[in-house]
């Protein structure tokens, strides 16, 4: 018999996997040749084929929706650590003696700083 080989991402494999768990199977070239070769196993419902074609179409656009929040999660951190950074420093400015409001004021503008608070600088 023929070997062929499939490279696939680590999205892909994933999913894979997850319909392999579904259906309780454990060898992954059986499972690929039943599902991309036989037409989807020996059921010939068709009714029984576009359930399964619905659910696995739901499975992966839940996985895609996980891998999305994930991506904003991580693009949201930057801006959040940064905005708490300026609110803390907007708060203790007007707390030190004048010798470190005038350091602190030779590196950073309190107005740019206030005005990335409000939205005005991104």
């Amino acid at each position: 018999m023929p070997t062929v080989t499939m490279k696939v991402s680590v999205e892909e494999e994933e999913i894979i996997l997850r319909r392999m768990k579904i259906n309780g199977e454990t060898n992954k070239s059986a499972h690929i040749k039943r599902i991309y070769f036989d037409g989807g196993g020996t059921d010939d419902s068709l009714a029984t084929r576009d359930l399964v074609r619905r659910i696995d179409g739901l499975a992966d656009s839940s996985f895609e929706v996980r891998s999305l929040l994930g991506q904003l999660v991580d693009l949201q951190a930057a801006p959040i650590g940064l905005t708490l950074a300026a609110a803390t420093l907007l708060l203790v400015f007007p707390s030190v003696q004048a010798p470190v409001q005038a350091k602190i004021s030779k590196y950073i503008d309190m107005h740019g700083v206030e005005a990335l608070l409000k939205g005005g600088a991104k």
